[in-house]
């Protein structure tokens, strides 16, 4: 079984091709739908991850750890503006690519920076705690 942090970071690892690609596609595919389709499989992953770390590790880590409660809270709140600016994104990539490409960048430096102090996060509190209580059942 693997740790929370352990299964958040492989998560991330999942999601960087797919920002590869959506930067790709709105930096001039020839097909003008493909820019909005693999923007909104980014999207797709991205809810579905951020769905994960909000609904399901989250809530058992703070029940296992209640002192950082509001720590993950803040995480989720995070979650919150960040679905809301790539529903932004999606919008603009049905309509103007290149400013979709130019908040997608910038989006990804924040997403990318979210996601190293989520993992340092979990590291910490993966060390405070025994191994054992951290173990997710998630294959």
């Amino acid at each position: 079984m693997r740790s929370f942090g352990e299964r958040v970071e492989e998560e991330h690892g999942k999601l960087a091709p797919l920002f590869v690609e959506a930067l790709d596609a709105l930096a001039g595919a020839p097909d003008p739908e493909a820019p909005s389709e693999s923007v909104e499989r980014l999207g797709a992953a991205i809810v579905a991850h951020l769905a994960h770390e909000d609904q399901v590790y989250y809530p058992a880590l703070w029940t296992l750890r209640p002192e950082h409660r509001g720590d993950l809270e803040r995480f989720v709140a995070f979650h919150r503006r960040f679905r809301a600016d790539f529903e932004e994104i999606v919008r603009l990539a049905r309509h103007d690519p290149a400013a979709a490409a130019e908040r997608l960048r910038a989006f990804s430096q924040s997403f990318a920076k979210h996601e190293v102090r989520e993992e340092e996060f979990l590291r910490k509190i993966e060390a405070e705690s025994p191994p054992e209580q951290l173990r997710t059942g998630i294959s």
